[in-house]
């Protein structure tokens, strides 16, 4: 679990409060040293969202979970978070409680039968870290998830 000073500077950071930018900082640095798997993922994603920018994109990118069931060929999106708000707030949380999945979602993922418990797991795991406005997406997101009939065809992308 993240202790509590961490988790309100993740959210300060977030809010744009530059002290606690900066402390926020200090402790995914800490966390990046213990836990180099995350800050491997974290340097990958910083690098492309640097890519996007040089190469002129900067429309805001989210992150959903695209669900296809090959039954009767449907598509539907579930929208997760904004690109800014998953990496100013889900992905420090992510890497501050050690998580491993949730921040391959800034690239994005398959949801398999394989996964999907341990996604899960990560995902409620993370819902203590963000802010209440972010819950309610997480929330659906998880039951979205749960209700993934893998076993009638379905498939999914989290990203």
């Amino acid at each position: 679990m993240i202790d509590d000073d961490l988790r309100i500077d993740i959210v300060g950071a977030a809010a744009g409060d530059r002290e606690r930018e900066s402390e926020t900082l200090h402790g995914v640095q800490a966390y990046r040293r213990a836990a180099p798997i995350a800050a491997d993922t974290t340097r990958q994603a910083t690098a492309g969202l640097s890519f996007a920018s040089e190469i002129g994109f900067d429309h805001p990118m989210s992150v959903a979970l695209l669900i296809r069931d090959t039954a009767d060929a449907q598509q539907r999106l579930v929208p997760v978070a904004a690109q800014q708000t998953f990496v100013a707030t889900w992905l420090p949380s992510a890497i501050a409680l050690g998580l491993a999945w949730v921040p391959l979602a800034e690239t994005g993922f398959d949801v398999t039968s394989d996964n999907r418990t341990a996604v899960v797991v990560e995902l409620e795991q993370l819902r203590a870290c963000l802010p209440a406005y972010d819950v309610e997406r997480l929330d659906r997101l998880v039951a979205e998830l749960r209700a993934l009939r893998f076993d009638a065809g379905a498939t999914a992308f989290l990203g």
